[in-house]
């Protein structure tokens, strides 16, 4: 008998140096007998590229066990064995310095096993893990894992059927399983005629107790087979019982032997307890297998819903096992069903087919989509491209190609991707060479032809046999797309990080364009970047990344391999900053497993999970109380709660404000086809997305999704909205509803066969399309009116990239990036602004205006890629003290920005630790004003308290909504409609406080909404009178008419008409309180004109003339710099009442200089506006502090 580390077993029926096997029908193995040859073992080569050496050990019976295991390129691991016992004693291996390293140790007494996992990796001898098994008549009884709070799994036995069953488990994580044998009196897996024993045991009964209050999981098992077409029903199971088959105890499969039409299954049911707290049956999962052991159906049951998959197999089920081919039990189609059994006519499927060569590699799948993915390997025997496989496995993929569905509106690339191999020497094992990639190659398929390569992959591994460190590890890679060749080099060492043995990897990144002289510093490019990677030899995990701006991040693991720190600049004090976790787990009855997060400022985070590794309770520092004693308090934020099917049903949000708990709860109710379907609100409104997976009609029979909004008490609900979905899961059509299912809206979309929205059709029926590159990025954008916005991309990579932008050709931006995909060069409106960079840096330590101004920026990348200084170099000829300099300083542990200043003026910040601003004091020259602010733990605002000292305060109902705010005698009180809209504010002035009674000014605002949500009326109430503001919509959601009124008379009436891309190209206006244009006409009409770039080139406005005539002006706006099409550069009007023909002038940096009035208009070399000079010599002066606010104006 041959047993695989898979699993799997075989019965060994032929002989030589290459034996048969007669069940071995996929070729995932070659099992080599190796004492034919004189030697005194076996060799198991997996098509995975494992090799195992099996040799003879000590025992009753001849034994044969791994001894050594060799990867595919030779490296191998040593497996000893106790000479008397035949027990595995040791695990290992001969390091890269020839010396031996122990990856495993296990030591046996009468009673223990002691695993030692890395013995030797404490210099004090002190294995890295210890893992202790306790057994007890030789039951293994307790499994304690290397933890300090020594969590251990428990197990509990029973005798069933003469042998030795688990009945009770206890778990780490603190769950406690129940696995019951023979409710009901189930008499266990019946063996057939002249078996060995009468019966085998089954679980009847499993029930997960997860703890931590949740409910428990209990599921029953069934093992009988219904026939779909008598509808009899047989006690069969997967040995033969009922098969008609004699038992044969000969180590081969007895169900081969039984009939085609033999079938047996099991059904799982689900409990759990109803509104009344009675048990009921929640759901079932049937399964059926056919004599091969290949589930053919499965079945689950809720409520009367039904979802099925039936799969089908390469192989004949009729055929014997001696005829069946090696892809016998791969399977070929899967058909996924939903179906509702009381209608009839409420039934979908879904075929997905899978084809498997007779060798067992998968050459092509079909997606129910109709998406195709076809692959082709490399003959076992070698072909161009590939050399012989050295255990000649067919398993070198050649190449694979992706097939869009033919289903799609527009046609879409057949993408392939090629594999080309080499041979490369093992470092040992029987198998003398190994196979690895050298070059992968993306191409456009045509016709089945091949086009030009998109991108090719080069690879060149370390050759060095002698190496084994650093042999077949990638040694230099290239990246070509479109002859741009982007170059990696990798070097290998090995050194001791804090003890540990580690992996250092230095990956340098060359640009395609590294070493090429700049065009604007004529100096030779530097786009190099080396990134330091140090890995645990140990456990593979990382244990310090460097990049190229040396910023270390340095990672620490517990003897479970769990994170317990993570710690940027290790090795500088200065901008050291550690995030540190804890763990607990179970190790006795009663106990809770939980992680603990303290993060930079030493605030930590505790997460309780329960026994299935779900979070129940999420608790927090409250590090921003007053009293220190409760800032080490563990304040509740988070709770959930699940339902007996493990499904999320409940979850609440706990804010603090003070010792004020405040507790938000949200509810989740599920569908019977196990989707969530609901959302309840704190507020009580009900958000509902129903997805009927079956369809209509309509649908094409494909899913529909509903979704709308609920009343607490369902008696108000907003319109639907009807999404037809694809077999994308993407929308075909959406519908909008109002309530009495009125259709208001209709949006279309269209696919390629990858997937791609190539075409949109609105409901006002505008087109818009779109066309996309081979790597998926948009080119064309056709807007509504064909329009055409063309992206080009850089050429040198395959990332979203965009190089150039025009619409019908008309340029409007171009950038430009370096090898490693910095931008250097924006040029908008022909304004040329250029970006330098310091080696590998991402962020751009100088930027040229195109004005010619130079603007720098210093970094402290260990810190944040936030600047700290940023410097505005003189003028040339200007003196240095006409550079301006502004600092910004940030916290060393969390980088948030503490201070920021410039002469004359400086502003400093403080936090909560929540991250909410605490305290801005802003300084210029001697005087301060401070603003400072309250905020609960989860971060609302409570208070705020401005620079003159008076405190705005904010009030939230029980949904979390804000309810009122204050300050001083004004107030605002926010009241909310049974959809959650805002239905009203009030605001009185006056009284101080909450007590509004005595208000006299006050206004309210009341709001109304329709069906869709949008609002429909503003009601503004004075204490005198009432105005009324209603609007309408398009279907688009465009306000298409407003009205404002009072007591029944018409104010003012606004209507609006927009173009095929949106854009107000009509609007009137009639009533005394039409607004005026900024020439002071009263505006009764208006029309404007658009550009193919969006710019406004005509308006027509009609207006009240003297004497209640209408008089009219055209205005003409003009874009006359060629290398600006949407600069505009000019207004003229054919009304005497309005402006000459304006110019408008420009500086440089394309800011405006000289406005429609005539005014001048400076800047500062940062494009803030500086300065405004009036015609009569007048004007005003502004100044910004350093994150570009306005800071002061002088007139």
């Amino acid at each position: 008998m041959l047993t695989l580390h898979t699993g799997e077993t075989f019965k060994v029926t032929g002989s030589g140096a290459q034996p048969g096997i007669r069940e071995k029908k996929l070729d995932t193995f070659h099992f080599h007998d190796d004492t034919v040859a004189g030697k005194d073992h076996y060799r198991i080569a997996h098509k995975s590229g494992l090799v195992e050496v099996l040799t003879k050990q000590a025992g009753t019976y001849p034994v044969y066990l791994p001894t050594e295991v060799y990867s595919p390129s030779g490296h191998k691991i040593e497996l000893g064995y106790g000479p008397q016992t035949g027990y595995l004693e040791s695990i290992s291996y001969r390091d890269s310095d020839d010396q031996t390293q122990h990856l495993l140790k296990v030591a046996y007494t009468t009673s223990s096993v002691t695993i030692d996992v890395h013995p030797n990796a404490d210099p004090s001898e002190q294995p890295r893990a210890r893992y202790l098994l306790e057994m007890f008549n030789r039951e293994l009884r307790k499994i304690t894992l290397p933890t300090p709070d020594r969590a251990n799994w428990r197990i509990e036995y029973g005798t069933v059927h003469g042998l030795t069953c688990v009945t009770k488990l206890h778990t780490p994580s603190g769950a406690v399983e129940q696995i019951t044998y023979g409710d009901n009196r189930d008499p266990g897996h019946v063996l057939p005629t002249n078996g060995e024993r009468v019966a085998l045991p089954r679980v009847t009964t499993h029930v997960v107790n997860p703890g931590a209050g949740q409910p428990p999981v209990k599921t029953t098992y069934t093992y009988l087979y219904t026939d779909p077409q008598s509808g009899q029903t047989f006690d069969r199971n997967f040995v033969g019982y009922n098969s008609g088959i004699t038992w044969s105890n000969d180590g081969q499969d007895n169900l081969f032997k039984a009939q085609s039409t033999y079938k047996y299954g099991s059904t799982a049911h689900s409990w759990g307890l109803n509104d009344e707290n009675k048990e009921v049956e929640l759901r079932t999962v049937e399964r059926v297998y056919n004599r091969f052991h290949l589930m053919e159906a499965e079945t689950t049951r809720q409520a009367g819903h039904v979802q099925s998959m039936v799969l089908e197999y390469h192989g004949d089920v009729a055929d014997p096992i001696d005829n069946q081919l090696g892809n016998f039990q791969m399977p070929k189609r899967s058909t996924q069903s939903w179906a509702l059994p009381a209608e009839p006519n409420k039934l979908r499927s879904e075929v997905s087919e899978t084809v498997y060569n007779t060798l067992g590699n998968l050459i092509k799948e079909v997606l129910p989509n109709g998406q195709q993915v076809v692959s082709e390997f490399y003959p076992a025997q070698g072909d161009d491209g590939c050399p012989a496989d050295p255990q000649l496995f067919e398993r070198s993929l050649k190449h694979k190609t992706v097939v869009p569905a033919p289903q799609g509106d527009k046609p879409a690339p057949t993408l392939r991707t090629g594999y080309r191999y080499r041979e490369l020497a093992t470092v040992g094992g029987e198998a003398k060479t190994w196979l690895v990639q050298e070059q992968i190659t993306l191409c456009e398929v045509v016709a089945d032809v091949e086009q030009q390569p998109l991108q090719i992959t080069c690879i060149e591994p370390v050759d060095a046999v002698t190496d084994l460190l650093r042999h077949g590890r990638p040694q230099n890679q290239t990246l070509n797309i479109n002859g741009h060749v982007t170059k990696q080099t990798f070097d290998y060492q090995k050194e001791l990080v804090e003890g540990e043995p580690a992996l250092v990897t230095v990956q340098t990144i060359e640009g395609f364009d590294h070493g090429r002289n700049d065009d604007d510093t004529e100096l030779p490019r530097n786009t190099l970047k080396v990134i330091t990677l140090k890995d645990s030899i140990l456990i593979g995990e990382p244990l310090l990344t460097r990049d190229d701006a040396d910023i270390e991040i340095a990672y620490t693991y517990d003897a479970l391999n769990r994170t317990t720190s993570e710690t940027v600049s290790p090795n500088e004090p200065e901008y050291t900053a550690s995030r540190h976790y804890e763990y607990s787990l179970v190790g006795s009855d009663g106990q809770q497993a939980w992680q603990t997060i303290t993060d930079v400022k030493g605030v930590s985070t505790r997460s309780l999970i329960d026994g299935l590794n779900r979070l129940v309770l999420e608790k927090r520092h409250d590090a921003d109380a007053e009293d220190r004693l409760k800032q080490e308090t563990f304040r509740v934020r988070y709770e959930a709660h699940y339902d007996a099917l493990g499904q999320l049903r409940e979850e609440t949000d706990h804010d603090w404000f003070g010792d004020e708990q405040f507790p938000l709860r949200t509810q989740y109710v599920y569908d019977n086809w196990g989707e969530r379907c609901c959302e309840i609100g704190p507020d009580g409104v009900q958000h509902h997305t129903q997805t009927d997976p079956i369809g209509t009609a309509e649908s094409g029979n494909l899913p529909i999704q509903t979704s709308w909004s609920e009343s607490k008490d369902g008696t108000l609900t907003q319109g639907k909205t009807v999404s037809y979905l694809n077999l994308f899961e993407q929308p075909d059509v959406v519908q909008r509803f109002d309530r009495q299912d009125k259709v208001l809206s209709k949006h279309q979309y269209f696919y390629d066969g990858l997937g791609r929205t190539v075409r949109e059709i609105d409901a006002r029926n505008a087109v818009i399309s779109n066309a996309y590159d081979a790597f998926g990025r948009l080119v064309d954008h056709t807007l509504a009116d064909r329009s055409v916005v063309h992206r080009d991309y850089a050429p040198h990579s395959s990332a979203d990239l965009p190089v150039k932008i025009a619409v019908n050709g008309t340029v409007l931006g171009e950038q430009t990036f370096d090898g490693l995909d910095r931008m250097t060069v924006s040029i908008t409106g022909g304004r040329k602004r250029v970006m330098f960079y310091e080696k590998g840096q991402s962020k751009a330590s100088k930027v040229r205006t195109p004005a010619n101004r130079e603007i720098e920026y210093d970094y402290t990348l260990k810190l944040t890629d936030q600047p700290e200084v940023r410097r505005v170099l003189p003028l040339p000829g200007q003196s240095q003290k006409a550079a301006v300099e502004e600092k910004y300083t940030y916290d060393r542990k969390n980088a948030r920005l503490t201070y920021c200043g410039e002469p004359g003026q400086e502003l400093t910040r403080d936090y909560f630790s929540t991250g909410e601003l605490k305290l801005e004091t802003r300084t210029i020259g001697s005087e301060s004003w401070s603003m400072t602010y309250g905020a609960s733990l989860q971060g609302r605002a409570l208070t705020y308290q401005d620079v003159l000292g008076q405190t705005q305060h904010y009030k939230y109902d029980t949904a979390g909504r804000l309810e009122k705010t204050w300050l001083g005698g004004v107030s605002t009180t926010f009241s909310y409609d049974e959809l959650g809209n805002l239905k009203s504010y009030k605001t009185c002035d006056g009284v101080e406080g909450e007590d509004e009674a005595a208000c006299e000014q006050w206004l309210l605002t009341e709001l109304e909404y329709d069906d869709l949500g949008r609002e429909k009326l503003r009601r503004f109430t004075f204490p005198d009178s009432v105005q009324e503001l209603t609007q309408e919509y398009s279907a688009l959601d465009q306000i298409t008419r407003r009205v404002l009124s009072e007591g029944g008379e018409t104010l003012r009436e606004e209507k609006y008409d927009y173009d095929l891309r949106g854009r107000l190209e009509g609007y009137t206006c009639a009533g005394p309180l039409a607004p005026q244009d900024p020439c002071g006409k009263t505006i009764r009409e208006q029309q404007f004109v658009f550009d193919r770039i969006d710019n406004i080139t005509w308006v027509y406005t009609a207006f009240d003339g003297a004497g209640g005539k209408q008089e009219s002006n055209e205005a003409t706006y003009l874009f006359e710099n060629e290398a600006d099409p949407a600069q505009l550069t000019g207004i003229e009007n054919t009304h005497a009442d309005y402006p000459v023909p304006v110019t408008l002038k420009y500086d440089p940096d394309g800011n405006m200089i000289s406005d429609e009035q005539g005014r001048s208009l400076s800047y500062d070399p940062l494009g803030r506006l500086a300065s405004v000079k009036l015609l009569d010599g007048t004007g005003a002066g502004y100044g910004y502090d350093a994150l570009d606010r306005l800071a002061s104006q002088d007139s």
